[in-house]
């Protein structure tokens, strides 16, 4: 038995309004949001799971459903996922010296264009910045990308026979690694600051874990505060889907 979830992860919260856009109706974006939460925090990161231990989220089925049946492309949100990457970018072709004609690109990870910045450079002249990016995002440390997705989201864990589904866990899996990538960096500022993540993707996933533990407890706290429930009412409400449906 794992404790219930009673909200989203924080660094769902902070950077899932972008993607709402991109689903149908608000029952796709609570189940985009549910599941990315799924995957940050939960150990068991099944759907089964999922629906025992989000006290928001929908049933297996339905959540399945959304994978699988629901008309969403999942090329759409990973073309999302890269622009929100990189909020801010400027290119220009430019003589230098020792390297003859090339394209700059300098990209900001704010519209206000302070703080944090990354300037690229490539001998393709017609390519747009955005192309120059997701191209050279191609280059992330492969085998970090895999073991951090592998131990910490669930990349492997999915049970679906159907491959657009599969497909679409794969994507959504990318957005939750990139919030918790954005969660890692250090703050944005005028001055001068290292560009490195300031811990490592299983720290922000523990760091998670324990705010969505802080969470429980303070909502419990707040309904036996209120006098409306009493402590075995509220335990009983907590893990009844657990119960009914053990994992």
């Amino acid at each position: 038995m794992q404790l219930p979830l009673v909200t989203q992860a924080s660094v769902v919260s902070q950077h899932a309004s972008p993607f709402h856009e991109l689903f149908q109706n608000s029952c796709q974006i609570r189940h985009f949001e549910n599941y990315l939460t799924g995957l940050i925090t939960l150990d068991n990161k099944t759907l089964s799971n999922m629906a025992h231990c989000i006290l928001d989220s929908a049933d297996k089925t339905n959540i399945s459903r959304f994978l699988s049946e629901a008309k969403w492309q999942s090329s759409e949100r990973n073309d999302k996922r890269i622009a929100y990457m990189l909020v801010q970018s400027f290119t220009k072709n430019v003589i230098i010296p020792s390297l003859g004609k090339v394209r700059l690109v300098i990209s900001f990870d704010n519209p206000s264009c302070e703080g944090n910045y990354v300037v690229l450079i490539t001998n393709c002249l017609s390519w747009n910045a955005q192309k120059i990016i997701a191209t050279y995002l191609l280059r992330w440390p492969i085998e970090t990308f895999y073991q951090d997705c592998k131990q910490q989201l669930g990349l492997d864990e999915y049970r679906m026979r159907n491959a657009d589904a599969i497909g679409k866990h794969w994507h959504l899996l990318f957005v939750a690694y990139s919030f918790l990538h954005l969660d890692c960096l250090p703050n944005s500022s005028g001055k001068r600051q290292q560009l490195s993540p300031i811990q490592t993707i299983g720290q922000a996933v523990r760091r998670q874990q324990q705010a969505a533990i802080q969470e429980l407890i303070l909502y419990a706290h707040r309904a036996l505060q209120s006098g409306q429930k009493t402590a075995q009412e509220l335990f009983d409400i907590l893990f009844a889907k657990q119960q009914l449906c053990p994992t």
